[in-house]
């Protein structure tokens, strides 16, 4: 989706393409908090600590994977 948002327009102004970037980052942050949310409403005996953690745990080390430098 992101990909799909962000590359749409080429070959044109860097302001329009870093608009679409911006925009592409909202839709992936709304469709992130909707995915929580059904996930939650559909699985009633999920650990919420549990998926809060694995999913911060997992952004979280994406994240220092790209500060450590070779």
């Amino acid at each position: 989706m992101y990909a799909k948002i962000a590359y749409s327009k080429r070959h044109v102004a860097p302001l329009v393409l870093m608009q679409a970037h911006f925009k592409a980052e909202a839709v992936k942050f709304v469709l992130t908090i909707l995915m929580f949310g059904a996930t939650l409403v559909f699985f009633k005996d999920l650990s919420v600590a549990g998926l809060f953690g694995g999913f911060f745990a997992a952004v979280s080390g994406y994240w220092f994977g790209l500060l450590i430098k070779n």
